[in-house]
């Protein structure tokens, strides 16, 4: 694979004569084809899925009908995130090139990282609390950990304003809260480190429950901690609003059109068709997130976050483009 360097790019130019060169990126193209039929796939199913939805209401389908609807509504707003890129194709990119011994050691301290953030303490957490819930055959609020909006008028009940993201209805609830935690968090943690991340999710859960107990017309119990989930969205659109988020493996755009939209599409999905779902608590933790992150913007980036993201950009354009 060596070649000179791209005016342009920098990116190293490749010898067309190499037959590996050859086979990589005719496995490159197979996976942009299937990047953009899965991407049309996922689309045919968003459009299919208010048609299931209202089937499986008058049914009374129950949660299958529930996750099938963040399924389809996820792929949706995040698109592929995860580009759809062989596994043919990392292992000839692994055998053309071989880390340095410094990107090897780097590679190492970002799992390490990774493993210690806040957002992946946090899934370690909710799942912890799920499990040991299931253990002890308590309900969503038989622990006394929910929130109602009367509590926040009641002191001795204050707790319940963070307590709740720790309980959810089920493993789908669960799964859904995780994935958001882990797609979101990850790269707000390496902006403004471990601390702040934990205070802008915290945030997001208060804010999600004060919203909820001040608008809410009903007396639901709100339980899980998709609060914060959305704290870390509207810190994540306030940190890095031109961070480019892949649609359908085919598109980038940047976040400060994918973010609003997933929180505004989310909150009239859920308020119209889901109305049990807490979606005050979804507006309310993006408002409190977005907010509390705005003095966070003009502090100067980690150098490592800086790679990183450029590293993500660079990948994500060779698989869109």
């Amino acid at each position: 694979m060596d070649g000179d360097a791209c005016d342009r790019c920098g990116g190293e130019l490749l010898d067309l004569d190499d037959p590996t060169n050859l086979e990589m990126m005719r496995v490159a193209h197979s996976g942009r084809r299937a990047a953009r039929i899965g991407g049309a796939a996922l689309v045919a199913a968003a459009v299919a899925t208010p048609l299931v939805l209202s089937f499986g209401r008058r049914v009374d389908a129950g949660e299958p009908t529930l996750w099938l609807a963040i399924v389809a509504f996820t792929a949706l707003f995040y698109g592929l995130t995860l580009p759809l890129v062989p596994r043919r194709m990392r292992r000839l990119e692994a055998a053309i090139r071989r880390p340095t011994a410094e990107e090897a050691r780097a590679r190492r301290l970002r799992r390490r990282r990774w493993l210690t953030s806040a957002p992946a303490i946090a899934v370690i957490g909710i799942l912890a609390a799920h499990v040991v819930r299931l253990a002890i055959g308590a309900s969503e609020t038989e622990l006394g950990l929910h929130l109602r909006p009367a509590d926040l008028h009641d002191p001795a009940r204050w707790y319940a304003l963070l307590s709740h993201a720790l309980v959810h209805v089920s493993w789908s609830h669960v799964l859904g809260n995780s994935l958001g935690l882990l797609l979101f968090g990850m790269a707000v943690d390496s902006r403004v480190g471990r601390g702040l991340a934990a205070l802008l999710l915290a945030a997001g859960v208060l804010g999600g429950a004060i919203a909820t107990s001040l608008l809410e017309p009903g007396d639901a119990a709100l339980v899980g901690i998709s609060g914060g989930v959305y704290g870390l969205v509207g810190a994540s659109l306030v940190l890095m609003p031109t961070r480019p988020w892949p649609l359908y493996g085919t598109i980038l755009l940047p976040a400060y059109l994918v973010l609003p939209a997933f929180v505004a599409g989310y909150a009239v999905f859920d308020a119209y068709v889901h109305p049990e779902i807490g979606w005050l608590a979804h507006v309310g933790g993006a408002i409190t997130g977005a907010l509390l992150a705005l003095p966070m913007r003009w502090t100067a980036a980690p150098e490592a976050h800086e790679r990183a993201e450029r590293e993500r950009t660079r990948r994500l354009e060779r698989s869109t483009g």
